[in-house]
């Protein structure tokens, strides 16, 4: 049984969707440590995550490459940013929005942002504006992980160490810029003591509203390049493919076998020379049948008769088809003769 076209052409788009899902749809990218929502562990933030759920702060996670255009945005060490990343989080701070940022490396963002990243010194002490701002903050016990050497022009130290910020906040276009040099205060680690009391009233000042990038460890959209196109476009696209899958599907139908393929259709030899017969006839060729037939007689039976050569040669010469048919009666009167006198 042979598959009709419409099958074909069916089995032809479900694999090409199937590769297209393949080549779409990323897996998550291992790059950096897991200061992620769900990480559990000491590295992980899912203590900041739950924290501020439980005070009523939608926490939501950032999987997209650009930096949200509302409420706070928490990036803890965020791994491979790129020249073009830096620069679109740059625009959005300078729209409005506001960036929590806890890193203990130099990076593109960090560069974009004015920032130059160091060793560590002493042991972070908060300044006066720190006491004001973040009251319930608890003072480290260990000593920070980096600190920023150089911060931008307007830049006001919250903690210090050995003169150098440890956490500073700056201006830049209508949002702001809260940054720590060292990632453990935002995480498991040091959640508890430092992290929320300091995120929750950002957070809260913000709009209660806080997206932690993931993004930049690894995380992404579920759907791949899909994804992250905007939500119009998505519905743009979607409607394309159903469009072009239909069109494709009513043109295999129309284009297909209009009837169930049969055996070619055969012709007997009496039908065959029943219209040559009436070919010859219309065209008044009697000897085109004659000739040859007479021919053929000649070979089979032999001319040594005389009323059958006779019979022959008026066969071949006959102009009418009542002379070929009387010639055919004196060469069948003559074989029965000679076949009875044979016996």
């Amino acid at each position: 049984m042979r598959l009709s076209r419409d099958a074909g052409l069916l089995a032809v788009l479900v694999a090409l969707l199937a590769a297209g899902l393949l080549v779409v749809v990323s897996r998550d990218r291992p790059v950096g440590p897991a200061y992620r929502l769900d990480g559990h562990g000491q590295l992980g933030v899912s203590g900041l995550g739950a924290g501020l759920r439980s005070a009523g702060v939608e926490v939501r996670s950032g999987r997209r490459p650009v930096m949200a255009g509302d409420g706070l945005t928490v990036s803890v060490a965020p791994q491979g940013f790129s020249i073009d990343e830096a620069g679109r989080w740059l625009a959005a701070i300078r729209g409005g929005a506001t960036l929590l940022l806890a890193t203990d490396r130099n990076s593109r963002l960090t560069k974009a942002l004015g920032l130059a990243v160091g060793p560590a010194g002493p042991p972070a002490v908060p300044t006066a504006s720190a006491a004001r701002a973040f009251p319930q903050a608890v003072k480290p016990g260990e000593p920070v992980a980096a600190s920023f050497t150089r911060t931008p022009a307007g830049a006001r130290a919250l903690w210090t160490s050995g003169g150098d910020g440890v956490m500073v906040v700056f201006p830049l276009g209508k949002g702001s810029v809260w940054a720590i040099s060292d990632p453990r205060w935002l995480t498991n680690r040091g959640v508890v003591a430092i992290g929320l009391p300091i995120a929750l009233p950002l957070a809260r000042t913000a709009g209660a509203t806080v997206t932690v990038d993931e993004y930049h460890h690894g995380v992404g959209e579920s759907a791949g390049s899909f994804g992250y196109l905007p939500g119009w476009l998505q519905l743009v696209v979607l409607q394309l493919v159903v469009a072009l899958i239909a069109a494709m599907i009513t043109a295999a139908r129309r284009l297909g076998p209009v009837r169930p393929e049969g055996a070619t259709a055969t012709r007997s030899t009496a039908e065959l020379a029943g219209s040559l017969a009436r070919l010859h006839r219309k065209a008044g060729r009697l000897e085109t049948a004659t000739v040859p037939l007479a021919a053929e007689l000649r070979r089979r039976l032999g001319s040594t008769d005389s009323r059958l050569a006779g019979g022959l040669a008026r066969l071949e010469g006959a102009r009418r088809e009542a002379d070929a048919v009387e010639a055919l009666a004196e060469i069948e009167q003559a074989t029965r003769r000679l076949t009875g006198a044979n016996r």
